[in-house]
């Protein structure tokens, strides 16, 4: 009734947050522009980025504050391992990190512990999610989390000094929780995000090599020869992007899909004749260099046809 209850803020304290906050989004923003220049053009992209961070700031503000052990349950690694996926930059994912483990130590009380945790939960997750295309990649980084989660809290309960044995059973069970939830969260989610925003994940690509595939099962029943050099191109394209650091998965597929304008017109094309004879030899040069200059055409208008 005395209104002692309702904790008053005054304009230093309003002016402090509104500092912190635009430290938190300019900082890294120049980063990116920095390191990465044209990276803000994309507006799928940076929609992306302003709702994981958004989204993940207003949810720590809604559980985090009072709570002892919830904060130790906080899937920052999810976010960090969701960036890292669907942006395919470690960096960048490292760096938005960071920003967010300002904040959220921020919304835990200013505490420098769960800052140090949620920045080491989310830079390990962000570093482990490699080989993408596998089920175990997240298996993995679920436990690197977990391990990495386990390490901050003990360092810090030993550092203190403040710890029992009752304390450190349930920050083992909270941090191996912790992993498992983030990597549960990476997994369902991934691909749902990446359709949304229009960005092409792993696990569509993998859907695209699949011998039933519509229109890989064509190439192969229409132009048996094209099909077996597409294999071909596929293991060359593959082992070059590992070569030189590129997205060997995305080369793969894409020269899966390279030659299908080659079925309207399989035996025009040397790798689909079964007879000696050429059939370009009864065409003038002229035609012959339309019909086979024309698979790439009728390629993007398959691919276009079947999404």
């Amino acid at each position: 009734a005395l209104g002692l209850s309702q904790r008053q803020r005054d304009w230093q304290e309003v002016v402090g947050v509104i500092l912190i906050a635009a430290l938190i989004v300019l900082l890294p923003a120049l980063f990116i522009n920095q390191v990465r220049p044209g990276y803000w053009v994309y507006w799928r992209r940076v929609l992306l980025i302003c709702l994981l961070i958004g989204s993940t700031v207003t949810l720590a503000k809604l559980t985090i504050p009072g709570h002892t052990l919830i904060p130790y349950l906080f899937p920052i690694a999810a976010v960090a391992m969701l960036l890292a996926l669907l942006l395919a930059d470690t960096t960048i994912a490292v760096v938005l990190t960071a920003t967010l483990s300002v904040a959220l130590g921020i919304i835990s009380g200013n505490s420098l512990e769960f800052a140090t945790f949620a920045f080491v939960s989310g830079v390990v997750g962000a570093l482990s999610i490699s080989r993408r295309e596998r089920t175990t990649a997240f298996v993995r980084a679920g436990l690197f989390v977990s391990l990495a989660n386990l390490a901050v809290s003990m360092a810090f309960r030993l550092y203190n000094g403040t710890y029992d044995l009752m304390a450190l059973s349930q920050l083992t069970a909270a941090a191996f929780a912790n992993g498992i939830l983030s990597a549960s969260i990476t997994f369902a989610v991934f691909s749902w995000v990446g359709r949304l925003f229009g960005i092409t994940t792993s696990i569509q690509l993998l859907e695209l090599a699949r011998p039933t595939q519509p229109l890989l099962k064509q190439l192969a029943l229409k132009a048996p020869g094209t099909y077996h050099h597409t294999l071909i191109v596929a293991n060359m394209a593959e082992q070059a992007a590992e070569a030189i650091g590129a997205d060997s998965l995305l080369a793969r597929i894409g020269a899966y899909y390279h030659d299908i304008g080659k079925m309207l017109r399989p035996y025009f094309f040397i790798e689909n004749m079964t007879e000696r004879e050429n059939i370009h030899d009864r065409l003038d040069p002229k035609t012959s260099a339309q019909i086979i200059i024309s698979h790439v055409r009728d390629g993007l208008e398959l691919a276009r046809r079947h999404r």
